[in-house]
């Protein structure tokens, strides 16, 4: 999963929902991460949340999940 689509797993398996909690990324804080609140929401359903730059991948082995940031960053590009 990448840029925001973590956030459904998040609500999924977040203790808080019921579920064991994961481990994600949404990327990390500071004003190049413009979405950075996002981290805040995943985090309040019950999830690790571990900052990553762009070119991190995050691998919840327990939940076989893996996220990265892609695009919640300001400075990503397309090319």
């Amino acid at each position: 999963m990448c840029c925001i689509s973590p956030v459904i797993a998040a609500k999924v398996f977040g203790s808080k929902s019921g579920g064991p909690g994961a481990k994600l990324t949404l990327g990390g804080r500071g004003e190049d991460w413009p979405f950075n609140g996002s981290i805040d929401a995943v985090s309040s359903f019950g999830n690790e949340l571990i900052e990553t730059n762009l070119s991190q991948v995050v691998h919840d082995e327990k939940n076989k999940i893996l996220t990265a940031p892609a695009y919640m960053s300001g400075v990503a590009s397309h090319d």
